[in-house]
């Protein structure tokens, strides 16, 4: 067999072509250039800049920091809420990714195990994970390009048992898009 026909040649550059194509156009999109941080307390949110597309998900990448949700229990700190050791927390997350008007977009509120401080339980992640992806279950959420987004601990976005919050998450935030 001989690959010296002109059109396997082209076949081949065209499926390279189309591959890496995909490949820069798919996946995740980075959109912040500096660490977004925040706190669990005193409304101390994080913001970064959307790209224009249909939402999927947001993954967030812990950087350095953490949170907790009693800081007098030094087992209580994590990255997304209130360490592993708490039976009615150890599954669950207090993340939650809101718009400048404070509309919730992530995570979905399927995973909301408590409307009151926003806990959620995200199925394969818990607040030691080292990156935390949130995914749009239904239809994916259309932001327009420059879109201000808030990371937000869920019970300061609540102002609900805050008083003995404490710390400070850094993380880099992706999105992919549909």
């Amino acid at each position: 067999m001989s690959f010296k026909k002109p059109e396997f040649f082209l076949c081949f550059i065209l499926l390279f072509v189309v591959l890496e194509a995909r490949s820069l156009g798919g996946g995740w999109h980075k959109l912040n250039l500096s660490p977004v941080c925040f706190g669990a307390r005193n409304n101390q949110f994080g913001s970064f800049y959307a790209h224009a597309g249909n939402l999927s998900a947001i993954k967030l990448v812990r950087l350095y920091g953490y949170v907790s949700c009693e800081v007098t229990q030094t087992h209580h700190w994590s990255y997304w809420g209130c360490g592993i050791t708490r039976s009615d927390l150890k599954d669950h997350v207090n993340i939650a990714i809101t718009t400048t008007s404070n509309t919730m977009i992530l995570p979905p509120s399927e995973f909301i195990v408590s409307g009151q401080s926003k806990w959620s339980k995200v199925p394969g992640y818990n607040s030691l994970s080292p990156e935390l992806v949130l995914s749009v279950l239904k239809d994916p959420h259309l932001l327009s390009s420059g879109q201000q987004l808030l990371l937000k601990y869920g019970e300061d976005m609540m102002n609900y048992t805050e008083e003995d919050n404490g710390g400070k998450v850094c993380c880099d935030v992706y999105a992919l898009y549909a």
